[in-house]
């Protein structure tokens, strides 16, 4: 499933392989970011920190359960970086 939203990060890492921790909906995701653009940014000095929003196109891939008669989502894949948006320091208070 393709989406785009806006996602709040949890965490984040400098490791470029690494996952960063998303929510989205409510719902906690880890992720790599595969956008060399964004990526490039974060090398050169771009601030960035737990709670800023990421506006993103994204995939979802979701497995039927049989069990349960719905499809489960089981991974995620940041396609595009649209637009970072800070953090409110009002909202750090």
């Amino acid at each position: 499933i393709k989406k785009q939203g806006k996602l709040f990060i949890s965490s984040f890492s400098f490791n470029v392989n690494a996952k960063w921790s998303f929510y989205f909906d409510g719902n906690k995701f880890a992720a790599k970011i595969n956008n060399d653009e964004f990526v490039k940014l974060i090398s050169s000095g771009k601030k960035i920190s737990k709670g800023d929003t990421l506006e993103a196109e994204f995939e979802i891939k979701q497995e039927y359960d049989e069990p349960v008669n719905t499809y489960v989502n089981k991974s995620y894949k940041i396609i595009r970086i649209i637009n970072h948006n800070r953090r409110n320091e009002q909202d750090l208070i």
